[in-house]
């Protein structure tokens, strides 16, 4: 890290400095391509019939499990069937879902720009390890609790911070 350049720069500047680091994951991506392509059929089904009522459910899971990291009082083994899917990004509990996440990603936003990193890389580590399983790609389980154990840290980390700024505060 050189602090003569912005923190864009030197994301940049990794790959050209560092490339050689990322040969070995090609020929390990190609190979799990390889293995996993008679099973696409069976994996590739979009839940609600097609990817816009797949990714317009997507925001409505993620304030689910913001909800359940907050308060987990309804956990269910098995979500199959238990989580209606959102036809359209215009049906209400969806644009609500859509908003309150474009809120939470501002926040993050703003605290990065504000210059409280760890609160940015808490909430953004979140966000971020859930992708995998924010059906970009479909995959079998619409939703299920333990995506969560990656993300939580994100969480932990957020709530660690707000009692250590309170604690902070009270001296």
């Amino acid at each position: 890290y050189r602090n003569d350049r912005s923190l864009w720069q030197n994301v940049r500047h990794i790959p050209v400095t560092h490339g050689w680091l990322y040969v070995p994951f090609v020929p390990i991506g190609v190979l799990g391509v390889l293995y996993y392509y008679p099973y696409l059929p069976q994996i590739t089904g979009w839940h609600g019939g097609g990817p816009l009522a797949t990714w317009s459910t997507v925001p409505r899971i993620w304030l689910h499990y913001v909800q359940l990291l907050v308060w987990p009082s309804t956990l269910i083994a098995d979500y199959w069937r238990a989580f209606p899917v959102s036809p359209n990004f215009w049906h209400a509990p969806a644009l609500l879902a859509l908003v309150a996440t474009v809120v939470l990603l501002g926040g993050i936003v703003w605290a990065f720009r504000r210059g409280q990193r760890l609160v940015a890389f808490s909430g953004a580590w979140f966000f971020v390890t859930l992708l995998p399983m924010s059906h970009l790609v479909p995959h079998k389980e619409m939703e299920a609790e333990h995506y969560l154990y990656i993300p939580s840290f994100g969480f932990g980390l957020l709530l660690c911070l707000g009692l250590a700024q309170l604690a902070h505060g009270w001296r």
